[in-house]
């Protein structure tokens, strides 16, 4: 992780416009805006994903925790896609998923609420549920939707 950490901090303080701040639009396009650290990087939040996801908070050089993270990463999204699909590498898995309509399996915030739910800042497109239009009922005879 110290490696990590060493390598962000170099990029951060030596390579113009190697942070982005993120922002959602409403036509569902992210919105990414690359910006200059300046003379101090610190704080920042430095979100590693690779077979789980960490999310670490850099305050210097030498100091840093680890504040969150989910075993849910490319791992899962390999292992899970392997079972479901034909597919024969992780490259094919990033084919078929950008191919796919999340709509289509994903709960999303407007299913709950119908649309918005402005009262917590949640746009209708985000994603509620991963997943959450697949579950089966008990009441499914045959198992299907």
């Amino acid at each position: 992780m110290e490696c990590l950490i060493n390598g962000c901090n170099f990029l951060l303080s030596n390579i113009p416009c190697e942070s982005f701040s993120f922002e959602k639009k409403d036509d569902e396009s992210p919105h990414y805006s690359f910006c200059d650290t300046g003379p101090d990087i610190f704080p920042y939040l430095l979100v590693n994903i690779g077979s789980g996801v960490s999310i670490l908070k850099v305050e210097a050089h030498d100091k840093y925790q680890r504040i969150g993270g989910t075993a849910m990463g490319g791992g899962t999204f390999w292992g899970l896609g392997s079972l479901l699909t034909e597919a024969k590498g992780f490259d094919e898995l990033l084919k078929l998923a950008d191919s796919g309509r999340r709509r289509n399996v994903d709960m999303l915030v407007e299913d709950i609420y119908g649309g918005d739910y402005s009262t917590l800042g949640l746009p209708g497109n985000l994603t509620a549920s991963s997943f959450g239009k697949t579950v089966r009922s008990s009441n499914d005879a045959d198992g299907s939707k």
